[in-house]
């Protein structure tokens, strides 16, 4: 059975592992929107860490890193669409 710890920076590195490939993909003129994808995904796991500091817990890690692995995938996802407009 995994830990919490394995699943949170298993998520992280899917979420570095995504941004990479699909920076890869797209225009050079748009590859900048997957790395605020990232940085928007870190964004929203540091606020919940923040918010669970009451309750300091390994599941609040994890579900940080879900939460921010969720926006990393929409982020990137609209950054897609948006460079698919273009071409």
């Amino acid at each position: 059975m995994r830990t919490p710890w394995q699943v949170s920076l298993l998520f992280i590195g899917l979420g570095g592992l995504a941004t990479g490939i699909i920076g890869l993909l797209l225009p050079a003129s748009h590859r900048l929107a997957a790395l605020l994808a990232l940085v928007a995904g870190a964004g929203v796991g540091i606020t919940v860490l923040a918010i669970g500091i009451p309750f300091p817990d390994e599941n609040v890690f994890m579900v940080g890193s879900i939460l921010g692995f969720a926006t990393v995938v929409g982020a990137l996802s609209l950054a897609w669409w948006r460079s698919s407009a273009d071409r």
